[in-house]
């Protein structure tokens, strides 16, 4: 990251998936891969229940770091083409799960380790 004042840290650093249930979907699943080198992986993937296929998939790579002065993980990856910045706002962090909300959301999510 260009800003000086974010920083690696290893409490973030893994493999994160948050499930979704959405009416007329069977699975949607969201990863973000925070990486010790700085690198990113932001993707989700949903399989409706009238296919039984993956039938949409986004992914977008990228650097991360976080910002302990605001209390977030900022990366340069995109929740679609046409998204927002995958910003997120930290409520809780522990070795298996973490909690956050995506900037300007009012609704936190919780993501597992995997």
């Amino acid at each position: 990251m260009e800003n000086e004042s974010f920083k690696i840290d290893p409490s973030f650093v893994g493999t994160w998936r948050y499930k979704n249930y959405v009416v007329d979907v069977m699975d949607e699943n969201h990863d973000l891969a925070l990486n010790a080198d700085g690198t990113c992986l932001y993707s989700w993937s949903r399989i409706t229940v009238a296919s039984w296929q993956k039938d949409t998939y986004w992914e977008s790579k990228g650097t991360w770091g976080y910002d302990k002065g605001n209390n977030r993980i900022v990366t340069t990856c995109t929740t679609s083409s046409a998204g927002k910045t995958v910003i997120l706002d930290v409520a809780s962090v522990n070795k298996t799960t973490l909690v956050v909300k995506q900037e300007g959301s009012k609704k936190s999510v919780t993501y597992k380790k995997v």
